[in-house]
């Protein structure tokens, strides 16, 4: 199915030339992801402290809480485009019918991700709220 996107998309591409583009299109974004991280090598240490941290006193759900919804959407914006090529490719009835359906059941989920996500993090506004009052009452927190 991949082939026939890459086809249908880019017509002009044949044999080992589609693979050159795929490759240099990931090697682009290795470079672009390296340049960030060195860019945050800080962040970076603080990320990996706290990851393997096994008293668990510090969280890395905060930090990464938005990377984990950029992924999600890309990987539901996938999902629709799958569905889409794969509902045309069973015909073109189908294929409208996906056009139509599969962007609004890709919306939803990204609600629903969102919505997900939205309540851990409430849950760790709760922890920092819960702190706060308990280190001005001068209780010591576990």
């Amino acid at each position: 199915m991949c082939w026939v996107l890459v086809t249908k998309i880019t017509p002009g591409l044949a044999g080992e030339d589609w693979r050159v583009l795929a490759g240099t299109s990931a090697l682009f974004g290795l470079v672009v992801l390296f340049t960030a991280l060195n860019k945050r090598s800080d962040d970076m240490q603080g990320f990996f402290k706290k990851l393997f941290d096994t008293s668990f006193k510090e969280f890395i759900t905060p930090s990464i809480i938005k990377v984990i919804f950029w992924i999600a959407m890309i990987l539901i914006g996938i999902g629709v485009l799958v569905y889409i090529v794969g509902g045309f490719s069973e015909g073109f009835g189908m294929g409208i019918i996906a056009l139509i359906v599969s962007p609004l059941i890709g919306f939803l989920w990204v609600i629903i991700t969102r919505v997900y996500l939205e309540i851990i993090m409430v849950f760790f506004r709760i922890m920092g709220l819960l702190e706060g009052i308990a280190q001005e009452k001068g209780v010591a927190a576990p």
